[in-house]
């Protein structure tokens, strides 16, 4: 007897453990509300110019690399203007705009720029020269984009924040700064 209930516990745990579908979950299947709609538009992309500067906040105390003690920070830079390709998308609703700048010539590094509407928005990035490092860790701002006449002009402006290094001494700051810049790319239509 107790080998049959043994048995009979081995053959139900097995029949409870398989699956015995062998198509894919309704919800893999394309349906309807998948297939409804355009896809949203390619990226823009092309070049355009702008500026980056970073100054020092109110007495910022920073550890420099080359000393164990904090020390008071002072550090600012303006870099040089900047030149970039950049690629911008924004979604079908015109509520999500997204630029990314591949700087180029003496500031090198990348940014990329999120604004949400509703008065949400991000940067993130890295800003390089001879001199200074900026790394760009949060920011606020607005990318505006506007198409007329078989053209998007745009422009961008962020408050952003992050740590200023100074290449020479190592010295770093916690800084606030400011991004600006525009772009312009002819559109083609079909």
């Amino acid at each position: 007897m107790q080998r049959l209930v043994a048995g009979l516990a081995i053959v139900a745990f097995l029949c409870a453990c398989s699956d015995s579908s062998t198509t894919a979950p309704r919800q893999l299947h394309a349906g309807p509300a998948l297939n409804a709609g355009d896809p949203p538009p390619p990226p823009l992309s092309g070049a355009g110019s702008g500026f980056v500067s970073a100054g020092f906040d109110d007495a910022t105390t920073a550890s420099a690399t080359t000393t164990a003690s904090p020390s008071t920070c002072f550090l600012s830079h303006n870099f040089d203007q900047i030149t970039y390709a950049f690629s911008y998308l924004v979604n079908k609703t015109a509520t999500n705009e997204m630029a990314h700048l591949d700087l180029t010539g003496t500031t090198s590094g990348q940014i990329t720029m999120h604004d949400l509407g509703n008065g949400k928005s991000n940067a993130t990035g890295k800003v390089q020269d001879a001199d200074f490092v900026f790394d760009i860790t949060d920011g606020e701002g607005t990318i505006d984009a506007v198409a007329a006449e078989g053209t998007v002009d745009g422009e961008f402006n962020y408050s952003v924040s992050g740590m200023l290094t100074e290449l020479s001494t190592g010295q770093k700051c916690s800084v606030t700064g400011f991004l600006s810049g525009s772009f312009s790319q002819p559109i083609f239509t079909n």
